[in-house]
């Protein structure tokens, strides 16, 4: 049953993500479309985001995809899920990739969830490295971990007040992150917010002169 419900979450974070692909295409705000979805009982449509991370929702698919195949099937449905929820780092990348000039990032989160000092298949370790092979200069943040964990990780770290940096992505919405001074930052050189999780001030960053992005807005 564990199983189950984790496959459930992660197949219908992965519809989330599709229709937000669509929907940024589109001009369209799927979160704020969400509730009205939602309203009727007759869905429970998920938010989007850049990615799924932790012990259980990325994991556990693969042990029913390996049961599947020991009987002759292709779950696809859980397969693609998983292809769908791993790739939302390059799509949430492309929506800035071709605008950034100096290639200089900083990643909020570490944690796979909010306020929670727990790394595992993390979102942001797996932005960090895919903005390394793509020639940006990465720094990451996360008010659970302190700098010298960081480093010891392997990660060069930056306060997100003095990050010299062109754009910013918001991985992990831990509670501090609500209390981000994007003036600041947009005097730093801030350019660009990407916001995985749908959850900061949108008015206030585009009120500091910063471009904003989502995830399906």
């Amino acid at each position: 049953m564990k199983l189950a419900g984790m496959i459930y979450r992660d197949v219908n974070i992965a519809l989330a993500n599709q229709l937000a692909m669509f929907a940024q295409s589109s001009g369209i705000d799927l979160p704020s479309l969400l509730p009205l979805i939602n309203a009727d009982g007759e869905a429970n449509s998920l938010q989007p985001g850049i990615g799924v991370g932790g012990h259980c929702t990325p994991v556990y698919p693969y042990f029913m995809i390996d049961n599947f195949r020991d009987a002759g099937l292709d779950f696809s449905l859980a397969r693609q899920g998983r292809e769908i929820n791993d790739g939302m780092i390059e799509f949430a990348l492309s929506q800035i990739k071709d605008k950034v000039v100096n290639r200089t990032a900083l990643i909020l989160g570490l944690s796979f969830r909010p306020n929670v000092k727990e790394d595992a298949n993390s979102v942001g370790a797996s932005l960090y490295s895919l903005l390394q092979r793509e020639g940006f200069s990465v720094a990451l943040h996360d008010t659970e971990f302190s700098q010298s964990e960081l480093k010891s990780k392997g990660f060069e770290f930056a306060d997100p007040l003095t990050a010299k940096a062109e754009v910013v992505f918001l991985v992990t919405m831990h509670k501090e992150y609500h209390q981000l001074d994007f003036a600041a930052m947009a005097a730093n050189g801030v350019r660009f917010v990407v916001d995985g999780r749908n959850a900061l001030d949108r008015r206030m960053i585009e009120t500091a002169g910063i471009r904003y992005t989502g995830i399906g807005r």
